[in-house]
């Protein structure tokens, strides 16, 4: 069962030029109790916006009976957020453990690969494969120079560098990841996943648009092609 965290330690707004802009929110914390799976960053969801223009959200997440203290972090990403009516964000924890950030203190980036991404294809030249029907291979790439997800039976995480706006280069590197071994049904799981993570490793250029992004190398001829999860859904 997923819980509201203790403390939040960190808020972080960034807005990606997309059209229309996409407000990406990224929450930091610690919990009481470990380890920690299934975090989750939650907007609430108004009938009519909130008078003061602050939207709640709420990090959350599945923990362990291991009483130690355990840093956690999830993002939301709200495409085609209400400027107009939205002055800020206040994410809770329990109790006082909140933190409350107005739009006036984020930054405006360009269309990066920051964001939630699920894996729709292998790309080889003129070849296109989908995953295995069933697996949800995921990327999640912050603006602290990491990135995370499954994939498809082991969780990963690994760091980046990228220059560029909806283009550019890209470098994926020190990959580590649970050492789970899946083997199905359906069969083929640990190649698919070993292949995604060669795949992360290799790549050279990204191309980002508000809800696609391609992660190539081999001078585009081999890519991972991904789709923006925005929010909590398609999980």
């Amino acid at each position: 069962m997923n819980v509201r965290i203790a403390k939040i330690t960190d808020v972080d707004l960034v807005i990606l030029r997309t059209f229309p802009p996409t407000l990406v929110v990224r929450a930091m914390g610690e919990a009481t109790r470990g380890p920690a799976t299934q975090v989750t960053l939650e907007r609430e969801e108004y009938e009519i916006p909130p008078a003061d223009g602050i939207w709640d959200y709420y990090l959350r997440a599945s923990l362990g009976p291991l009483a130690v203290i355990t840093p956690v972090e999830a993002s939301n990403s709200w495409f085609g957020f209400p400027q107009n009516l939205m002055q800020g964000v206040r994410v809770h924890g329990i109790g006082d453990g909140v933190i409350e950030k107005r739009l006036d203190e984020s930054r405006e980036e360009a269309l990066q690969p920051l964001g939630r991404w699920r894996l729709t294809s292998f790309e080889v030249e003129d070849s296109i494969e989908t995953p295995i029907e069933g697996t949800v291979l995921t990327a999640l790439f912050s603006n602290k120079g990491s990135v995370g997800g499954s994939g498809g039976c082991n969780t990963f995480i690994a760091a980046y560098t990228s220059e560029g706006g909806s283009a550019g280069r890209i470098s994926i590197t020190d990959l580590i990841s649970t050492e789970i071994h899946c083997e199905g049904p359906p069969p083929g799981i640990n190649a698919q996943e070993q292949r995604y993570f060669e795949g992360l490793l290799a790549a050279e250029t990204y191309l980002a648009s508000r809800s696609t992004l391609r992660l190539s190398w081999d001078d585009g001829r081999q890519a991972l092609r991904f789709r923006r999860l925005l929010g909590e859904d398609d999980a």
